[in-house]
C-alpha cells in the first residue's frame, strides 16, 4: 500500500507514525491537503483522528459533488456531528479512539471559547499518549490550527497541552502515535514541536515572521542552492501547488508539486461572494447505536476508576469499619520460670547464673515494653546450657579453679536437673496457647500463604508479594506474629513456612496472585507515581530513562515533584534503578 499525494509523490505507509506539518497562509489548501492525506488513509486502512477547531473537516462523509456516499468517518461535534462534543469528555473520547481504531474528526467548532477548546484537548492529549503506551498499533493524529494547541507563548492554561504536545511529537513513535500538524503561523507554533518533524509540506506562505520561522528549519537541513529555491518561490506558488521535503528519508524527498483533488467534499472552502453554499444530499452511514454503546462502556469505565469517586468509597467503608468493635487481639503470654541454680555449683557458678537470671528477665521487660511476642536469647542460655544442656564435672572444677575436684560425685551432675522450675533447654521458648487456639492476623495470614505457595522468600519479596511495607514496622509485627506461633524459621537470608505452618493453612490456602499484587501496589501510589508505575510497567523488563518518566508524569525531571514521585515507588520497593533507566522490581512482575 502507498499514499498518493500527488503527481509522482507517493509516500510509504511509514507515514501513519511519523510527524509531518502543512504550513500555509490562509485559503490556499493547508486543510484541504491535510484532507488528501486522511481520504488516502482511509483507502489504505490506516486509523487516525482529527482535531478540528474550525468545522472543515466533516466533508470527508459525502462524496466531492456531494450526490453520494463519501469515507466511514466519524463525526463527533459540529454541526454536523454523530454525536455532539462535550468540552469534559477529552478522556472518554481519547479511549474511544485507542481502543476502537477508526476515522475520528472531534469537530469542537461549537465549543464555547478557545479556552474550552485547551479543556477538551489536554484531556484527550494527554490521555492518547498515556493510553497508546497500553495498545501500540498505528494511529495517526492531524491537528488543525496546531498553533492553538502548542503555541510558541501560550496562556497560562495551555502550559500542560503544549506538554502533552510536545511528548506526542517527539516520542509518540514509539507508541505507534504520528501526527500531522496544520498551521497559517508557523511562527508562533512551538519550536520544540516544529524541530522534530520528518517531512514538511509547504504551500504558500507571505508574512516575513513565517517565513522566518521556515527559514529557521530549512538552513539546517538543505544545501546553499536548495534553500535559495525552496524560499524564493514561496510567494508564488500557485493554489494547492506545495513543496514536499523529507530530509532524512532514504534517498530524501524534496519535490515541487500540486497536490490532487480531493474525492470527498471539500467542506473547508471558503465562500465566494454571491456564491450559495449547496450541502451535501448524501453522506456515508455510521452506526451511531453502535458508537453510543462504545462511549458509554468507555464512561462507564472511566467512572469505576475515577480516582475522586474511588477515594469517596474508600471513605464510606472506613467509616462501616469505624463503627464495628475491633476484633480482640490474640492474648500472647511471656512466661518467666525462675531459675535455680543445682545442688553442688559452686559459689562463683551461682553469682554467674544470677547475673544471667537479671540479665534474662530485663530483656524479656523490653521485648514486653516494645510490643514484641518473642525475643532470642540462644547467647544468654549458651553460657549455663552449654552446647546440648550438659555440665561435667571438670566444667564444674575449672569454674571454681580446683583441679582436684571429686570425679566420684560427677555422675550426679552429668545432665541439667529437668523438675519444675528449674532451666532447661526450652526455658528462653515463648510459650502461647494451645495449637488449636493460635489466630493470625490477616496480614500474617497472607505472609504464611505466600510462603507456603511459593517457598522460600528474601524478606523483600515476601513483603512485596503480601502487600505490605517491607520497611514499616507491621511487617516486622506480622512476621514476629508467625515466628511465635512456630510457623516460620529462617534459613540464610530467606524465610521459609514450617511444616505446622503449611498444616495450619490448610489444602486451600491462596496467596494474592501477581495481578492483585500489582493493582494493590499501584493502588498505593500518588497519582504522578501511578503513570510512572503504568509506563514501567508496560515496557517491563525494559529500563525507561528517567527524562521519559518525568515528561510521561509531566513534570520536570530536576524538580522535587519528580523525586517525590520516585520516592514514593522506592518506600514500597516497586522499582529497580541502575544509570541506564529505572524498572519495575522483579519480585512483583515475575510469577
Amino acid at each position: 500500500m502507498s499514499l498518493r499525494l500527488a503527481e509522482g509523490i507517493v509516500l510509504p505507509d511509514e507515514f501513519i507514525t511519523s510527524t509531518h506539518a502543512i504550513l500555509a497562509k490562509r485559503r490556499v489548501g493547508k486543510t484541504y491537503t491535510g484532507a488528501v492525506m486522511a481520504e488516502e488513509m482511509v483507502s489504505a486502512g490506516l486509523p487516525w483522528a482529527a482535531l478540528d477547531p474550525t468545522g472543515a473537516w466533516w466533508g470527508l462523509r459525502s462524496s466531492a459533488d456531494g450526490q453520494s456516499d463519501g469515507l466511514p468517518v466519524v463525526v463527533i461535534g459540529g454541526d454536523h456531528g454523530d454525536l455532539p462534543l462535550e468540552e469534559s469528555a477529552g478522556k472518554v473520547i481519547a479511549d474511544l479512539v485507542i481502543d476502537q481504531p477508526g476515522y475520528y474528526v472531534l469537530d469542537l467548532s461549537l465549543l464555547e471559547s478557545n479556552a474550552s477548546h485547551i479543556r477538551f484537548a489536554t484531556a484527550f492529549c494527554e490521555r492518547l499518549y498515556r493510553g497508546k503506551s497500553r495498545k501500540r498499533d498505528p494511529l495517526h493524529l492531524f491537528v488543525d490550527e496546531a498553533d492553538m494547541f502548542a503555541p510558541q507563548q501560550g496562556p497560562p492554561e495551555s502550559k500542560r497541552l503544549t506538554g502533552a504536545m510536545e511528548a506526542i511529537v517527539r516520542r509518540g513513535g514509539i507508541r505507534g502515535l504520528g501526527t500531522t500538524l496544520i498551521t497559517q503561523r508557523p511562527a508562533v507554533l512551538n519550536k520544540n514541536v516544529l524541530t522534530q518533524l520528518d517531512m514538511l509540506v509547504i504551500l504558500r506562505i507571505l508574512a516575513p515572521q513565517d517565513k522566518d520561522a521556515i527559514e529557521d528549519y530549512v538552513k539546517g537541513h538543505a544545501t546553499p542552492e536548495e534553500r535559495a529555491e525552496i524560499m524564493g518561490s514561496l510567494a508564488s506558488l500557485g493554489l494547492g501547488e506545495a513543496w514536499l521535503w523529507a530530509p532524512a528519508d532514504e534517498p530524501p524527498l524534496l519535490a515541487r508539486a500540486q497536490i490532487r483533488e480531493r474525492r470527498t467534499f471539500n467542506s473547508s472552502a471558503t465562500p465566494k461572494a454571491g456564491e450559495v453554499r449547496v450541502e451535501p444530499s448524501r453522506m456515508a452511514a455510521v452506526d451511531v447505536e453502535s458508537l453510543r454503546a462504545s462511549i458509554a462502556a468507555t464512561i462507564k469505565a472511566e467512572a469505576e476508576n475515577d480516582p475522586a469517586l474511588l477515594r469517596k468509597r474508600i471513605k464510606e467503608l472506613e467509616k462501616k469499619l469505624a463503627a464495628k468493635p475491633e476484633p480482640a487481639e490474640p492474648e500472647i503470654k511471656l512466661v518467666q520460670v525462675p531459675l535455680e541454680v543445682p545442688e553442688g555449683l559452686t559459689d562463683r557458678l551461682a553469682e554467674q547464673a544470677g547475673q544471667l537470671r537479671h540479665a534474662a528477665n530485663h530483656m524479656l521487660e523490653l521485648a514486653t515494653a516494645m510490643g514484641q511476642d518473642s525475643i532470642e536469647l540462644d547467647e544468654i542460655a549458651a553460657p549455663i546450657a552449654r552446647s546440648e544442656s550438659r555440665a561435667s564435672a571438670a566444667d564444674v572444677a575449672d569454674a571454681h579453679g580446683d583441679g582436684d575436684y571429686p570425679t566420684k560425685d560427677e555422675s550426679a551432675i552429668t545432665e541439667w536437673p529437668a523438675e519444675e522450675g528449674v532451666l532447661t533447654p526450652g526455658y528462653f521458648e515463648h510459650h502461647d496457647v494451645a495449637e488449636d487456639d493460635v489466630k493470625l492476623k490477616k496480614g500474617a495470614h497472607a505472609m504464611l500463604s505466600v510462603l507456603a505457595v511459593r517457598g522460600p522468600q528474601t524478606r523483600k519479596a515476601l513483603a512485596t508479594r503480601s502487600r505490605i511495607n517491607p520497611k514499616g514496622s507491621t511487617f516486622s509485627s506480622y512476621l514476629s506474629n508467625l515466628r511465635h506461633a512456630g510457623f516460620v524459621r529462617s534459613d540464610g537470608d530467606r524465610l521459609c513456612a514450617t511444616a505446622e505452618g503449611i498444616a495450619y493453612i490448610g489444602p486451600n490456602l491462596r496467596a494474592p496472585t501477581k495481578e492483585e499484587v500489582i493493582a494493590d501496589a499501584r493502588a498505593q501510589l500518588k497519582a504522578g507515581a501511578r503513570a510512572m508505575f503504568d509506563l514501567l510497567k508496560s515496557a517491563y523488563p525494559t529500563s525507561i530513562s528517567r527524562e521519559e518518566l518525568a515528561d510521561t508524569a509531566q513534570i520536570n525531571r530536576t524538580g522535587s515533584t519528580f523525586s517525590s514521585y520516585l520516592s514514593n515507588l522506592r518506600t514500597f520497593e516497586l522499582i529497580a534503578e541502575t544509570r541506564a533507566g529505572v524498572t519495575l522490581a522483579a519480585e512483583l512482575m515475575e510469577d
